[in-house]
């Protein structure tokens, strides 16, 4: 429902969480898009197990969360960003390899990291057509390939021989359930992961944020606060 901006909103009291007494309401706050999305994504959709190669393409706010889950999980994670900033910090929450697609050779990277084979797993956060459209090249037969960034006006296409030769899973995400928040929560009170929160700013500022986000300038989250 609407009202992300409001200074109140109502809800039925079964949809509300303790979150306990180690997270701030800053960190609680992000826990259910920018944590608990990737958390469904890898967790329920992809099931992603230990050894298995993830590609992360996107590495801000839910990149650098979903590179954490992974972590938890046993995955090896690629990070792909053209962020030199987004990349510093997807080694500091433990990727394990960096790429950058104007310097790296991210198809040649891959199968040189899986022995040839492509990614079990490549989780795509950004949703434009011009990464898209090469990312499935990434996978290894049976692989799984994860929509969570989308774009309303810009379509791609996809070779729908190589989709059913390789025998791909394409599965699309959007947010998460009340159970995934439940099990996120206990996450973050673990310390497993830490929610990333860059800044906390008053509501009024909001359209400065705005304009913050459009040009790349926010690593992680930003909180603002009525």
């Amino acid at each position: 429902m609407n009202g992300g901006l409001a200074e109140f909103l109502k809800v039925p009291a079964a949809n509300v969480l303790p979150i306990g007494d180690v997270l701030s309401f800053p960190q609680a706050a992000v826990l259910a898009d920018a944590v608990a999305t990737p958390y469904q994504a890898l967790v329920d959709k992809a099931r992603l197990q230990r050894d298995e190669v993830l590609v992360i393409v996107g590495a801000g706010g839910l990149g650098l969360h979903a590179i954490q889950i992974a972590k938890v999980l046993g995955a090896r994670v690629m990070a792909v960003d053209i962020d030199d900033r987004h990349l510093e910090k997807a080694a500091e929450v433990g990727a394990d390899i960096l790429l950058h697609p104007d310097r790296d050779k991210i198809t040649d990277s891959i199968r040189k990291e899986t022995g040839g084979y492509g990614a079990d797993v490549v989780i795509d956060l950004v949703g434009l057509p011009e990464t898209l459209e090469r990312e499935l090249e990434w996978l290894r037969p049976a692989g799984k390939f994860l929509m969570v960034g989308y774009n309303l006006t810009r379509p791609f296409s996809w070779s729908s021989f190589d989709i059913v030769a390789k025998g791909l899973q394409i599965m699309g995400v959007r947010a998460s359930t009340r159970r995934n928040l439940a099990e996120v929560i206990q996450w973050a009170n673990e310390k497993k992961i830490v929610p990333i929160v860059e800044d906390r700013l008053p509501l009024e500022e909001v359209n400065q944020v705005f304009e913050r986000l459009r040009s790349g300038k926010i690593i992680g989250r930003i909180v603002l606060e009525p």
